[in-house]
């Protein structure tokens, strides 16, 4: 049975193409393709599946979670052969949970390293908090910090449950991308830089942009569905203001994904609309 300790976490929310991971989207001219990855006791499969964002295609990972008597389900894995001691790296993933099952410990985005037979180190880990069907954003940055001799790895952890492959999770979009020096982590813009309230919302909320961005930036705020659908497109210009207020009378009750767009890159939180 293969032991995972699962440290600190850092949720950050952004995506981007899959700079240093192969097949990150799992799947190859249209078709379901887990090449690239190792799957560890073929808890892993394609299906039909996305998140509601642009360039996620039609399939993603479906990864068995829980645990049998020979072997520990729910782990794929992809060496990131580029990384080295000391330098900072970008993880990003989209993932969700079965609705049904809720494992014990829940799916998540991993750097770590094999040190013996299958036997993984969690040097950092992020986690999908939202325990339910609605797709979340993943991201963390970390400085690769591993004994010599070993190679760094992305591992997707599917989460535990009490009992033989009793959980499901899904993994879409997994990239990888090195960050020249930990001077760029302070400046990074994460989920949290953005002000957002009130939150569940009844009939407006105010968003705050960081003022990283206050240095004239433009850019849109739209609204997503569950259904991928963009309900609202709001334009911005941090040259009249950093704050925006979001009128959601007209949308109907549920969830929706809030994504701020500029120029060069995006960030994605969830609102609940009551």
């Amino acid at each position: 049975m293969k032991n995972v300790n699962i440290v600190t976490i850092l949720c950050l929310l952004t995506v981007s193409m899959f700079a240093q991971i192969q097949n990150g989207n799992f799947e190859v001219d249209g078709n379901s393709n887990l090449n690239s990855w190792i799957d560890f006791c073929g808890g892993g499969t394609g299906v039909a599946d996305a998140p509601p964002t642009l360039n996620s295609g039609d399939w993603c990972l479906q990864l068995t979670a829980g645990n049998t008597q020979s072997c520990m389900y729910g782990y794929l894995v992809q060496p990131l052969n580029a990384a080295q001691n000391g330098q900072v790296w970008r993880l990003r993933a989209w993932a969700r949970l079965d609705s049904v099952y809720t494992p014990w410990t829940p799916a998540a985005l991993s750097m770590a390293y094999e040190f013996t037979g299958g036997m993984f180190n969690i040097q950092k880990a992020t986690t999908d908090t939202t325990s339910n069907k609605y797709w979340t954003a993943l991201e963390l940055i970390d400085t690769i910090q591993i004994p010599s001799n070993h190679v760094p790895i992305v591992l997707l952890d599917a989460g535990l449950t009490g009992g033989p492959a009793l959980g499901i999770s899904y993994f879409d979009m997994v990239s990888a991308e090195r960050i020249d020096s930990a001077v760029h982590v302070t400046n990074v813009i994460t989920p949290e830089s953005f002000q957002v309230y009130p939150n569940p919302v009844k009939q407006q909320f105010t968003i705050t942009l960081p003022s990283v961005l206050t240095a004239h930036t433009t850019g849109t705020i739209q609204l997503i569905n569950t259904h991928g659908q963009v309900v609202l497109n709001r334009k911005f210009d941090t040259m009249t203001g950093t704050t925006q207020i979001i009128d959601t009378s007209c949308l109907t009750k549920g969830v929706y994904y809030m994504r701020i767009n500029t120029n060069n890159a995006f960030w994605t939180k969830t609102i609940s609309v009551q």
